[in-house]
């Protein structure tokens, strides 16, 4: 209780979280990513305050929210891209924080993530950090396994195509 864990998806949220933590002195955890590649132009770094923000806005009104944090951010831009090409909109919204997401108030709460889209996450992760946003969900259930990077998120089933195919399955579902 009380542990507010940080999932930063590139240095530019890395160095928010650090801020963050130290500003608010309490209980906390970084969790970084492994894959120190990625350094995004559209990461902000004043909103880790508030937990989630949104990383890619939407170009219409009728649009996904695809949900995501650390460095699952960097599939779940390729998946947006890919599903632009497929003639869907996708707003990605980045969650370095939940617990600092939950504890906005609900204005600020229902401007990133509103009720009447169709909201997917994705994470590399366990997938019960987003059930409170969303019940569909691609990630983990169990512990993980080990090997080379792209084996193992075959096997997860998080790879890109995939991934990919089970937001195209989600998505479908909507529409039914």
């Amino acid at each position: 209780p009380n542990l507010y864990v940080y999932h930063p998806s590139d240095v530019n949220e890395l160095i928010s979280c650090y801020k963050e933590i130290f500003i608010n002195n309490r209980p906390s955890v970084l969790v970084l990513p492994r894959d120190n590649k990625m350094v995004s132009d559209l990461t902000k770094s004043n909103k880790i305050n508030k937990g989630a923000y949104i990383l890619k806005k939407e170009t219409s009104d009728n649009y996904i929210i695809l949900l995501s944090s650390g460095e699952s951010i960097s599939l779940t831009l390729e998946i947006a891209s890919e599903l632009e090409i497929r003639g869907f909109d996708a707003r990605i919204v980045s969650m370095p924080c939940y617990k600092n997401f939950i504890e906005q108030n609900k204005e600020y709460y229902n401007t990133i993530l509103p009720k009447n889209h169709l909201t997917i996450g994705i994470t590399y992760g366990v997938k019960e950090r987003f059930y409170p946003f969303t019940n569909k969900v691609i990630g983990l259930n169990e512990f993980g396994a080990s090997g080379k990077k792209a084996d193992v998120l075959k096997f997860f089933n998080l790879d890109k195509d995939s991934v990919l195919e089970l937001v195209l399955n989600y998505i479908g579902e909507n529409d039914e």
